[in-house]
């Protein structure tokens, strides 16, 4: 989902922010994807039909937001009908949601009163008998019988042979597609689906089941918003099948003709940050931009649900700030720097909440070595003057001290005043600590954003039994209360990781033997960087160490919140399949480079 900022007037002010109102508009699109939504749009109204296409992303990536300005951009030229699944959800409606689909598309193309009463009359039954058909086919249902109530149901109506009313039914809805492109002057019918990914797993896959069985039918597009991991769990949960498993697989290659991942890592965000920017009359030079940007990176990441709730922080304190005279430069220090300070601690407040809530606490303490130590992964995980934030840690792997480690360097750049980036003077610590303190309004309290550590290891329980028999990786671990687990990739010292955290889930590829030898296999492997990531069907972090014990390759997944029980299915499942991936996107390449460098196995 992308945001739009918003200034509304009142008597005595201006109300501004960015809402989770997906955009809707084309001209309104601040990420830049707009190639993506002609090329899409441009495809929709070209292809072969029936076609289904997935606009595949996390919640909060822009999904909405795409579909919105792909129906904006063709509604001229179609027969546009939108479908949003969230709202019936909530009104305890799930239950009836294949028909309420079927129902609003009939009703929407203005079907004949006949059609929808024989919709009516005949859904319960037909669309109970679809949902198996749609995997096992029409003539084989699981078990080899039809249900005895669907039975009794079609009987009622007269209809004794099921699969005759299904043919009946899709039948009627091909007579209404024809008649109202007739009488539109239209081509196709395109149909978007929206919030698939908000249902319980198994009720949108049941909805999909119907989108294959009653709508497969000419002249019509479907356009919908899902989340691939999502599909993954509601057929392991329906049938007892994953993505994986032959029948798995071919049920989701049935419905789905073409899948698009959000282009994440495409969103222009430094345009993004310099329209927020420049909105709060902020004017910055493409270097500060770019120091704002890194920040992001380093911190929440770039999926728009997490910038929005820290840009509205950020404007909230940038208001309170201008009021209360914080940025007049009464003492020589110029309003953007202090303006840039906010910015980054807020980063850190959303981002490591426990290094976040360290500083506030001992703000006063706060001097040139702290700094010096907390942005050395080595220092950070051993010196004793880290003790009291490596306790709060629950995440312990090195990982995740290596990207505290990055962030903090970042951080200490951007506090610094002048252009002495070495030293830190009292002036840059005074002004760093007046700000740590400001920015505490909109902090959230430890008990909102550190779990303890048994929900760590709840979660991990469930990820290793999810993926117990579907992958080479994993299938030995025992389940821990740290942040991360690893598995071994079959040569010493490289390992897989994946690691879990409020804001983000990753995979990870971490070679972690001598500097000398890290070095060596990241650059053999980065040789094939096109061949692997053209396997996992997404862009890689490469990050290469030279002053650190460990070099890393990885998959980063912003939005999902492990602490959130709801959101482990949709968690797990992305693990399994992009690890999965993973190893063998990396399996080709390993063991001949280890053998050539001549490292020993761990086979």
């Amino acid at each position: 989902m992308t945001f739009k900022y918003q200034t509304q007037k009142t008597e005595d002010s201006i109300m501004q922010g960015y809402t989770d109102t997906p955009i809707e508009r084309l001209e309104n699109d601040v990420m830049d994807i707009k190639v993506y939504v002609e090329s899409l749009s441009e495809f929709i109204l070209g292809c072969s039909t029936p076609m289904t296409i997935a606009i595949q992303g996390d919640w909060g990536s822009g999904k909405t937001s795409m579909m919105n300005m792909i129906k904006q951009s063709i509604s001229d030229k179609i027969v546009p009908i939108w479908f949003n699944t969230w709202q019936y959800s909530q009104f305890e409606m799930a239950s009836y949601l294949s028909i309420s689909l079927l129902s609003n598309f009939l009703e929407k193309i203005g079907a004949e009163e006949e059609s929808q009463n024989f919709l009516r009359s005949i859904a319960n039954g037909a669309i109970s008998f679809a949902k198996t058909a749609a995997v096992v086919g029409i003539e084989t249902v699981a078990g080899g019988t039809i249900a005895g109530n669907l039975k009794e149901k079609l009987a009622e109506i007269g209809k004794q042979d099921s699969a005759k009313a299904l043919e009946e039914l899709r039948d009627k809805i091909r007579e209404a597609v024809s008649a109202k492109l007739k009488s539109s002057g239209k081509n196709r019918v395109v149909v978007f689906v929206d919030d698939l990914d908000r249902l319980a797993p198994e009720k949108a896959v049941e909805l999909l089941e119907v989108l294959k069985v009653f709508m497969d039918v000419p002249n019509c597009v479907f356009v919908l918003a899902v989340d691939y991991g999502v599909v993954t769990q509601g057929l392991e949960k329906k049938f007892g099948v994953g993505v994986g498993h032959s029948k798995g697989r071919s049920f989701f290659d049935k419905i789905i003709q073409l899948p698009f991942a959000i282009p994440i890592a495409q969103y222009n965000i430094s345009a993004y940050i310099q329209n927020l920017l420049s909105n709060m009359s902020i004017v910055c030079s493409e270097e500060e931009i770019s120091t704002y940007r890194e920040i992001v990176d380093c911190s929440i990441g770039c999926n728009p649900r997490s910038m929005k709730r820290l840009f509205n922080s950020f404007i909230l304190l940038n208001t309170v700030a201008s009021k209360k005279g914080m940025f007049n430069e009464a003492d020589d220090i110029k309003a953007k720097d202090k303006q840039r300070i906010l910015f980054a601690s807020l980063c850190l407040q959303m981002a490591f909440q426990e290094i976040y809530e360290f500083m506030i606490k001992n703000k006063n303490e706060l001097d040139a070595d702290f700094f010096d130590g907390i942005k050395d992964f080595e220092k950070l995980k051993t010196d004793s003057a880290f003790e009291e934030i490596r306790k709060n840690i629950h995440i312990k792997e090195d990982l995740y001290y290596e990207k505290i480690a990055d962030f903090m360097g970042i951080f200490y750049k951007i506090i610094q005043l002048d252009s002495d980036l070495e030293n830190l003077s009292d002036e840059e610590l005074g002004n760093l600590k007046n700000i740590l303190s400001f920015s505490a309004i909109t902090a959230n309290t430890r008990e909102e954003v550190q779990p303890k550590k048994t929900n760590n290891l709840e979660f991990w329980k469930y990820f290793l039994n999810q993926i117990k028999g579907k992958s080479n990786l994993f299938q030995k671990n025992i389940p821990s209360e740290g942040g991360a687990i690893g598995s071994g990739s079959g040569v010493t010292g490289v390992m897989y990781f994946v690691t879990v955290r409020k804001e983000y889930v990753n995979c990870n590829l971490l070679l972690r033997r001598n500097k000398e030898e890290n070095k060596a296999i990241f650059d053999a492997l980065e040789k094939f960087k096109d061949e692997i990531e053209k396997k996992m069907g997404k862009s890689l972090s490469w990050k290469r160490s030279d002053d650190k014990p460990a070099s890393v390759i990885s998959l980063e997944e912003t939005g999902m919140n492990v602490y959130d029980p709801k959101e482990w299915p949709k968690i797990t499942g992305f693990l399994i399949e992009a690890i999965n991936k993973m190893e063998q996107a990396f399996k080709p390449y390993l063991k001949p480079i280890a053998l050539e460098l001549k490292i020993k196995g761990n086979n």
